[in-house]
């Protein structure tokens, strides 16, 4: 049963994205997140980790997508102890934007 609903989510992400592009060509930041999120939900890490590199290429023309892209692969990495990996993300997401409030992390003293 379980395996029959994923396989009717992956059809119903396919659709989904197949009329979600923005008039200008442009795809759904938001739905490709949510698939991500619904990935990680059901414990695909590596399948969640392959959908987030693939965002990456379709939306590397926005930075801020592209952070945000770059810091939960490196957070899902570091999660499932790949280290380097996780170090390796985390650096180009902290060169894109030094500044980005994705960035911003209040540390009590």
């Amino acid at each position: 049963m379980i395996i029959f609903l994923n396989n009717v989510l992956v059809i119903l992400y396919s659709k989904t994205m197949e009329f979600s592009a923005k008039p200008d060509g442009r795809h759904n930041f938001s739905a490709d997140l949510t698939y991500a999120q619904h990935l990680k939900s059901l414990n695909k890490i590596a399948d969640c980790i392959q959908h987030l590199q693939l965002m990456l290429r379709k939306y590397n023309y926005d930075v801020n997508y592209k952070q945000k892209i770059l810091l939960n692969i490196a957070i899902l990495s570091y999660k499932e102890n790949d280290l380097e990996k996780a170090l390796t993300y985390f650096l180009v997401a902290f060169q894109l934007d030094k500044n980005s409030q994705l960035l911003q992390v209040r540390i009590l003293s």
